[in-house]
């Protein structure tokens, strides 16, 4: 009997000294965490993961798939950097040239113009608030256009160019 009883004291312990503990973990496809110091808000997020089953305990729980909140998340303003109407591209579809109206214009405003394979095909800086860009040399196909201003993208355009 004293052989059982130290048997089973013997894997008692070793359980106890063996076994995991439990912490919070996400394992997701793509996400983030922000900690705001000075306000003590934090914000964090996943994406990919389904809620599949959660598990409830006394010393816990677990649910798998699932990124639970812990606070709500309430927005109290929005700011618009730029008006992005004020920008207008035209004609679409063009044959040799486009038209770019900018009336908020930089000094420091560019246009780019890439093919759908993503190879810069212009660089040009925008110099006046009604710019003619000449297209007469590229093929006919569609583009992106992008209206870059102090390194920061303001709008981008899909045009298409024809014969």
């Amino acid at each position: 009997m004293k052989k059982i009883t130290l048997f089973i004291v013997a894997i008692l312990i070793a359980g106890y000294t063996f076994s995991q503990t439990v912490s919070p973990e996400l394992i997701s496809s793509s996400g983030d965490y922000y900690y705001n110091e000075t306000t003590g808000y934090s914000i964090s997020w996943s994406i990919g993961e389904p809620m599949t089953a959660s598990y409830n305990q006394a010393e816990g729980s677990v649910t798998e798939g699932f990124h639970a909140i812990e606070s709500l998340l309430t927005i109290v303003e929005v700011v618009k950097i730029f008006n992005e109407n004020n920008i207008i591209i035209y004609p679409n579809p063009t044959a040799e040239l486009i038209n770019v109206e900018y009336p908020d214009l930089k000094s420091n405003t560019k246009i780019e113009i890439y093919n759908m394979q993503g190879k810069l095909m212009i660089s040009q800086k925008i110099t006046s608030t009604n710019e003619q860009i000449n297209l007469s040399k590229l093929a006919s196909s569609t583009y992106i256009v992008k209206i870059i201003e102090d390194n920061i993208e303001l709008r981008t355009f899909k045009i298409q160019k024809i014969k």
